[in-house]
């Protein structure tokens, strides 16, 4: 069974500390987010490009060394913002920040304006709309192995705080950057 966002959403809200910087580029559920200290989520929603995530949580952990940063992203998200290059970044200015995928397994966004500029389409008609479901390609916690990083990914919510556990301690402990990759419901 595919977690639901708002369980992920719980489970980050219950690791976060009060002063944690949270991105969001992912289906985080802001209404299940204690926010309490100004300046501690960032969300640029529809006034940035796909993938920007990867590149504002190496920045906000570049501005605050000493803070927890807590990057949320759609899987196609993720994959538009350069994965590879993000975590090589993050290694080599030694960067460590927690990333969390909301895994559902299509590019939603993509699928949404495709469907949004042609309603009577071939893609809207289509249950299986091309080049819009990545469920053959689900591995992405492995792109941070590539920098010596922690990766895990994750089907059960019974397993989600652990793994979030782990992954802190990665970034926290260890000092490196950590994926975990959480298959999710739309």
């Amino acid at each position: 069974t595919p977690v639901h966002p708002a369980w992920i959403s719980h489970c980050i809200n219950e690791l976060k500390g009060a002063d944690t910087i949270l991105i969001k580029e992912s289906p985080l559920l802001q209404e299940h987010m204690d926010i309490s200290q100004p300046a501690t989520m960032f969300n640029a929603g529809a006034a940035s490009g796909l993938g920007h995530g990867l590149g504002c949580a190496l920045g906000a952990k570049l501005a605050a060394r000493d803070r927890l940063v807590i990057g949320t992203h759609g899987d196609g998200s993720y994959m538009f913002g350069n994965p590879i290059s993000a975590h090589y970044v993050g290694a080599e200015q030694e960067l460590p920040v927690l990333t969390v995928i909301f895994n559902n397994q299509r590019w939603q966004a993509v699928r949404r304006a495709t469907v949004g500029l042609h309603k009577d389409g071939y893609a809207a008609k289509n249950p299986h709309q091309p080049i819009t479901f990545l469920d053959s390609i689900s591995n992405y916690q492995k792109a941070v192995e590539v920098a010596d990083g922690y990766g895990e990914k994750v089907t059960d919510p019974n397993d989600v705080m652990p793994a979030l556990q782990r992954g802190l301690k990665a970034v926290t402990v260890e000092k490196r950057q950590a994926v975990i990759n959480i298959i999710c419901s739309a």
